[in-house]
C-alpha cells in the first residue's frame, strides 16, 4: 500500500466532512466544481499519449451542462 494515499485520505476526509457540515451552498458548489475540474484535467492527461482529446470543448460542455442543471432545478417561486 502506498503511504501517500493513506496520508491524503487521513487529511482529506476530515476536511470534506467539515466542508459539508459547516459550508453553505455556494462554498460547497465551488469546491465541488474545482474538484471536478481537477479530475477532468487528470483524466485527460491519462490519455494524452494514446489520444489527443479536445479538452477545451469538453470543459466548455461541462460548464454549459452545469449551468443548465442549476437553472432547471430552480422554480418560479424563487423569482416570482
Amino acid at each position: 500500500m502506498d503511504i501517500k494515499r493513506w496520508v491524503s485520505a487521513l487529511v482529506g476526509m476530515p476536511l470534506v466532512v467539515i466542508l459539508l457540515v459547516l459550508g453553505n451552498n455556494y462554498v460547497v458548489d465551488v469546491t465541488f466544481a474545482i474538484v471536478a475540474g481537477l479530475s477532468l484535467h487528470e483524466y485527460f492527461n491519462a490519455f494524452k499519449g494514446k489520444a489527443n482529446p479536445v479538452i477545451w470543448i469538453r470543459i466548455c460542455s461541462l460548464c454549459i451542462n452545469s449551468i443548465y442543471s442549476y437553472n432547471s432545478s430552480t422554480t418560479c417561486n424563487d423569482y416570482c
